[in-house]
């Protein structure tokens, strides 16, 4: 316990973000049910489970013995194209750079070939990988959230971007050339694996997924990460990136919070408005993005007298998924602002 406090205590980013967070609180209208609770424990549930990942050096185990099979030069760097991609998909681009960058350079060296333009693609494989699932990163963790979308209706808008990565990392190998390679050039030394903690590990992860995918809720895949983590290595409490919450959340914060205005903005800023002031002064006032905000707030209370302001603590509107790309659809294209797209579908 000590030895987590110290950590905490002495991580750096970790204050740095924490303390951009806080700063975020003072800059434009903040409620306090911006905060997605659903997506913090996600990313908690998830980071632990990651760690203990990185701690039993399971992936670093797989890659190799796949690896050492291979017959090419073309044939290694297309299997490792592959799996950057594809665990990235369900442990973050983050992981699968991080795992599998350093296991490229030492075999990069052993068979006598470029690392540098393998590992640009890497970086960028792992990132095409982790877009397609819900939670292959933290964007997608808060979007899956946020929209309330389950997993058909994600896999339904990011299959098309999967197919064609995909597609992109099978023949991105071509480029490269290929060498027979000796059997004594993969001489490489497997992590030792401890089969009951492996299994165990395997098991919990499904549990934790589901509530990821909300198939459980999201409390059953924290304590069950938690768990798994006291029983397999409580050390690996050490190595969690606490820090990406706050990051996160500071981050999320522009897609939630800064929209919000109460009623008593709301109506002060259309009767400066009908009053002849300039847009620019309101919009610099109450820290406003764009005049379109304005004169839609204008038209409702002229249309809707005092039932046209739309109320800032108002609880969160639920649409069904064809209504939402019905609306994403009519937006681009008609290139509407946002403003003009919520009141054609009196959307509030």
């Amino acid at each position: 316990m000590k030895a987590l406090v110290y950590k905490i205590l002495n991580d750096r980013t970790l204050w740095v973000t924490t303390v951009l967070l806080i700063l975020t609180l003072f800059v434009g209208h903040i409620q306090l049910d911006d905060i997605d609770i659903q997506t913090i424990l996600s990313l908690l549930s998830l980071m632990i489970l990651i760690s203990l990942y990185e701690g039993e050096g399971l992936l670093k185990y797989v890659a190799l013995t796949i690896i050492k099979k291979c017959q090419t030069t073309r044939q290694v760097q297309l299997t490792i194209f592959l799996l950057v991609f594809f665990s990235a998909m369900f442990l973050t681009n983050d992981v699968a750079i991080i795992t599998f960058i350093p296991i490229f350079v030492v075999i990069a060296q052993k068979i006598h070939i470029n690392a540098v333009l393998p590992i640009i693609l890497l970086t960028v494989f792992a990132n095409l990988g982790s877009a397609v699932t819900p939670f292959g990163n933290p964007q997608n963790i808060y979007l899956a959230s946020h929209y309330q979308l389950q997993i058909g209706d994600f896999f339904q808008m990011s299959w098309p971007l999967g197919l064609i990565s995909f597609l992109f990392v099978l023949f991105s190998s071509l480029f490269f050339r290929s060498s027979n390679l000796e059997l004594e050039q993969l001489t490489l030394d497997l992590p030792a694996i401890r089969p009951k903690q492996t299994k165990l590990l395997i098991a919990g992860s499904f549990v934790v997924l589901a509530g990821l995918l909300h198939l459980l809720p999201i409390m059953v895949s924290l304590v069950v990460s938690v768990l798994l983590t006291l029983v397999i290595n409580k050390k690996r409490f050490l190595q969690v990136d606490y820090e990406l919450n706050p990051v996160s959340w500071s981050n999320f914060q522009n897609l939630r919070g800064f929209t919000m205005f109460s009623k008593e903005v709301q109506i002060e800023a259309v009767t400066m408005y009908l009053q002849g002031i300039p847009p620019y002064k309101i919009r610099k006032k109450f820290g406003i993005k764009g005049t379109d905000t304005i004169r839609n707030w204008v038209t409702n209370i002229k249309e809707l007298g005092i039932y046209g302001v739309n109320n800032a603590s108002r609880s969160k509107t639920n649409y069904q998924y064809s209504f939402k790309i019905k609306v994403i659809k009519w937006r681009l294209d008609h290139k509407a602002s946002l403003p003009v797209t919520a009141k054609k579908f009196h959307i509030r």
